[in-house]
């Protein structure tokens, strides 16, 4: 199918990389059993988002932790290194154009 632009498949309704062809609204209640249009239910939503939630399996507090000081070290050993080659990069031009 040929969507937006001319760009295969980019308008065709897929959500979440699903195969039905199905628009968005008529793809959720494909899966209930019905191919009419979904009903705007708030209160479902809400049910549904809490089951999903309840599905996660969230980081442990030192697994948050020691996630967090291996980015900020990787972070700061980049910084260092960016500053350590942008200071060659420039003795460089400096030596080659007498600049600086």
């Amino acid at each position: 199918m040929v969507g937006f632009h001319g760009w295969p498949g980019a308008c065709s309704g897929h959500v979440g990389g699903g195969q039905s062809g199905l628009p968005p609204a008529q793809h959720f209640t494909a899966a209930r059993g019905s191919t009419e249009l979904a009903k705007l239910d708030p209160a479902q939503y809400v049910r549904d988002v809490r089951t999903e939630v309840a599905k996660v399996t969230w980081p442990t507090r030192k697994e948050t932790l020691i996630t967090t000081g291996l980015v900020l070290a990787m972070s700061a050993l980049a910084a260092v290194f960016f500053l350590v080659v942008d200071q060659l990069i420039a003795l460089g031009m400096r030596g080659v154009f007498g600049l600086g």
